[in-house]
Parts: C-alpha cells; sequence; structure tokens
C-alpha cells in the first residue's frame, strides 16, 4: 500500500510540475503576454522618473543647466522614459565631437512659442525667419512632471 501511495505522490508531483512548466512555456511565448509586460516595464518606467520640472520652463532650465555642467547623464533625463537611453547615447556622441557649445548656442535660441495645458513648444526661428526647429515638452501625468518629448 505504502508503495502505491508513493508512486501516486510521484505520478502527481510529476504531473503537476509539468502543467506548471507547460503554463510558464506558453505564457512566455504568447505575443500579448509579452505586450502586456513590456506595457508594464514602460509604465513603472514612468511612475517612477523622478526627474522633470513642475513646468515646462523649469524641464527646459533643467536641460540646459545638466549641459552647461557637461553632465549629459543627467541631461538626458529630462526626456520622456524611453527616449532616455537613445538621447544620452547622442549627447554621449556630440559631446566626444565637441558640439556641446554649438548645442547650447543653439538652446538659448529657443524660445517658449505656445503653452498649452499638457504640452508647450519651444521654437528656434532661423536667420530666414523661418522656424528652424523646436522642442516639445508635455506633462507626464504618471510622475507629474514635464518631459522633453521631441
Amino acid at each position: 500500500m505504502t508503495k502505491q501511495v508513493m508512486k501516486f505522490s510521484v505520478g502527481a508531483f510529476v504531473l503537476i510540475s509539468l502543467g506548471f512548466g507547460a503554463l510558464y512555456v506558453i505564457r512566455s511565448y504568447i505575443p500579448e503576454y509579452q505586450a502586456r509586460k513590456a506595457y508594464e516595464k514602460i509604465i513603472e518606467g514612468y511612475k517612477n522618473d523622478p526627474y522633470g520640472g513642475e513646468t515646462p520652463e523649469e524641464t527646459m532650465k533643467l536641460f540646459i543647466e545638466a549641459l552647461k555642467k557637461g553632465d549629459i547623464e543627467l541631461a538626458s533625463k529630462y526626456y520622456i522614459w524611453d527616449r532616455q537611453e537613445q538621447r544620452l547615447r547622442d549627447l554621449i556622441k556630440a559631446k566626444k565631437e565637441g558640439r556641446l557649445p554649438e548645442i547650447l548656442n543653439k538652446l538659448d535660441q529657443y524660445e517658449l512659442s505656445k503653452k498649452e495645458p499638457k504640452r508647450a513648444f519651444y521654437i528656434r526661428v532661423g536667420d530666414d525667419g523661418v522656424v528652424a526647429s523646436a522642442i516639445i515638452i508635455e506633462w507626464q501625468g504618471l510622475n507629474g512632471k514635464w518631459k522633453i518629448t521631441e
């Protein structure tokens, strides 16, 4: 009788283990599950991102101050969470190429053009009087900060 109970227990354990293993594999390879996990990671990143200003003006000021100090890692933190790594790579490249003074010179030329409840537009006008480029800063509801989006 004890051998039968032991065989049954081992068999049940093996079946349960296989079931959990199959569930893990299925969940790991289902695109919807992976997409949901990726989305949750992004949301957590946005929620836990402490960088940014209370106003778009403050974010722009903090960004420029970080660049003036040469702290490109800090400067990249003022971009929205999912673009920070790329912007850090861009700033590292610009620093290596000696382009930070040029970037700072252009940043001094930006002026707040339009401010909406959740978005602000900074523009830089070229010598020809046409808008040469724009910086968009948006309010991030998940962390309550203003971040550079473009």
